[in-house]
């Protein structure tokens, strides 16, 4: 990843404000809603956007997913960044910082499932083609003919 791609992904404010509070510690999507107060929609697909460039890894337990900033060189780049130029970043980010010090962090639940890192949606193969199922045709019951004896 080049340092234009990361400049980039730093421009779009919600997905500064998901990587400030990933770097201060894992968190599942529900603690970063609760802390920003923005849609879950958004916040998905902004964690979409950031494992698809390996700024953040996700880490599956059960049906539980915890996302964090990986340790690479990338990323080093993207915490030295980060810590550079907190002073210039919106209120919205400080006010963040705040709340999520003073969130309680929802526990995983307990499954017993082992922990798994996962790519989630990440893109396919070029060329690789989905999968076609074969499903049976379904017979509605308002074409259905009628016995014309009826008629």
């Amino acid at each position: 990843m080049t340092s234009n791609e990361i400049f980039k992904i730093l421009g779009n404010k919600t997905r500064l404000r998901v990587l400030c509070l990933l770097r201060e510690r894992a968190l599942r999507v529900g603690d970063i809603r609760a802390v920003t107060k923005l849609p879950l929609a958004m916040i998905s697909k902004e964690l979409m956007r950031l494992r698809a460039c390996s700024l953040v890894s996700a880490v599956r337990r059960g049906v539980s997913i915890t996302y964090s900033i990986p340790q690479s060189p990338e990323t080093e780049m993207l915490r030295s960044l980060l810590a550079l130029a907190e002073p210039l970043f919106p209120p919205e980010i400080a006010a963040d910082a705040l709340a999520l010090s003073n969130h309680a962090l929802t526990e995983a639940p307990a499954t017993g499932a082992p922990e798994k890192s996962f790519l989630g949606n990440a893109p396919r193969k070029p060329g690789a083609k989905a999968e076609e199922k074969s499903v049976p045709a379904v017979q509605d019951a308002h074409t259905t003919e009628l016995p014309t004896e009826l008629l």
